[in-house]
């Protein structure tokens, strides 16, 4: 089968700086799923990034490759209206013969709006590396679908959802994320994800709701991907995307001993929370080229970040930060304002915080009750209420659309453009910051 998978635009209002960078972010769902599909498929991805034009001209560009099924990767729901938009016209243009399947985060958490409002024929629930291809081998062959595990219809008025089933325990089975299904491969990133899942439960976060608990790929697994990265692109710099890389030490240890050992010269990056660093995590990271760090640090308030389930305070926050420059990795700080439970007086802290903490890489978002959260889900065990809102536009930082027990939603909004003015000043003290370090640390943390 022809296999157009689309990758939509963002509506978020920030998503155009995207564009500016030197290379693209890669969107790792899909290019897992081409490699899933590509030994019995011919696999495209059209990725709305890279062509930056509305969304009626990529349902054109997906048209164009006439396809016999069509994949909507849909992880946010910022991604709503594009994907839409070009699954109605793809619809209007190729007619019901040609399936359209949307998947992803947001996707598994509101199949049956996007199926009751004629958006898709087939929603993939939560992780699509077996029941994708099972899919599409049973409508290549003209076989019953209907009872394939972990997918969403509706039969007549009916929704009928097949139970999901097991996660992949053992990710090493995966084939390797294939780059070749890109117009312009050359024009991205290279970037990995080694794990799925998360050990934690935070309560503004989907992912342990969608991807279920940790689970990791070996060492030597990763170090083969990262010896094909280097086979096909030799890239100078590579990401880790997964939530909190350095969950397992030993893990961690063999990884960067193996890429060391290969002498491999790119430098790297990872996201992790406060407490899964030390000294000499950070030591063994930046011998082995890493150059940045990216903590999701939340609040300045101990008391909010005991609410949390946090296992840090600012004091750790501020050792972490001075620890992780010492060896040579930027570190960026992302705080947030609006949490449950959080007061005035929380937040005067993480100002202060954002303040001191010794690296101008800050980032402040707005705490945003996104689909499939525990807030989204239950508010009212929060302290939390909604207002009247468009789910479509339910993204960070584009709108504050609740308010909780001890803030207003007028006065977040307030708060937010106040604290967003410390970003800023802080913003403005990088170049000389940076120029402190190597030109390529630094080039990394702008980028």
């Amino acid at each position: 089968m022809r296999v157009c998978l689309v990758v939509p635009e963002s509506s978020l209002p920030y998503s155009a700086d995207r564009h500016e960078r030197a290379l693209l972010k890669p969107p790792v769902g899909p290019l897992a799923l081409a490699a899933a599909i590509a030994p019995e498929h011919d696999v495209r991805i059209i990725d709305s990034q890279l062509h930056q034009v509305p969304p009626a001209r990529i349902a054109d560009l997906v048209i164009g490759t006439r396809p016999d099924l069509v994949g909507m990767s849909v992880n946010f729901s910022s991604l709503l209206p594009s994907a839409g938009i070009i699954a109605r016209r793809v619809r209007e243009a190729l007619g019901p013969g040609v399936p359209i399947v949307w998947g992803g985060n947001c996707a598994t958490f509101t199949c049956e709006e996007i199926l009751r409002h004629d958006a898709a024929d087939i929603v993939v629930l939560h992780e699509a590396d077996r029941s994708f291809p099972d899919l599409l081998a049973r409508l290549e062959r003209h076989d019953s679908w209907r009872d394939v595990p972990g997918i969403a219809f509706l039969d007549g008025d009916r929704l009928v959802r097949r139970p999901f089933g097991r996660y992949v325990e053992d990710l090493d089975t995966l084939p390797f994320p294939s780059y070749d299904s890109f117009e312009s491969p050359e024009k991205y990133l290279r970037a990995m994800i080694s794990t799925r899942g998360c050990c934690y439960s935070c309560i503004y976060c989907s992912t342990r709701a969608m991807w279920g608990s940790w689970r990791a790929r070996s060492a030597g697994n990763v170090l083969a991907e990262m010896r094909r990265h280097v086979e096909e692109a030799d890239p100078k710099r590579m990401h880790f995307l997964d939530d909190n890389f350095p969950v397992r030490r030993s893990r961690v240890k063999e990884i960067c001993d193996g890429k060391r050992d290969a002498g491999w010269a790119f430098e790297w990056g990872f996201s992790a929370r406060i407490e899964m660093v030390d000294p000499d995590l950070l030591r063994m990271c930046a011998d082995a080229g890493c150059t940045a760090i990216y903590f999701g640090v939340e609040s300045g308030s101990a008391r909010v970040l005991k609410e949390m389930g946090r296992a840090y305070g600012p004091e750790e926050i501020l050792r972490t930060v001075d620890a992780s420059i010492e060896v040579g990795i930027v570190p960026t700080c992302s705080f947030m304002l609006g949490i449950p439970f959080e007061t005035e007086e929380d937040i005067a802290l993480t100002f202060d915080l954002m303040e001191r903490v010794n690296t101008p890489m800050v980032q402040l978002h707005v705490f945003t009750p996104l689909i499939g959260t525990p807030v989204y889900e239950d508010p009212g065990r929060f302290g939390v209420e909604y207002y009247a809102h468009n789910p479509e536009l339910d993204c960070m930082d584009a709108a504050v659309f609740h308010r909780t027990e001890h803030l207003a939603r007028e006065r977040i909004a307030e708060l937010y453009l106040e604290g967003k003015g410390i970003v800023a000043e802080r913003t403005a003290e990088r170049p000389a910051y940076l120029a402190a370090l190597r030109p390529a640390v630094a080039e990394e943390a702008l980028g």
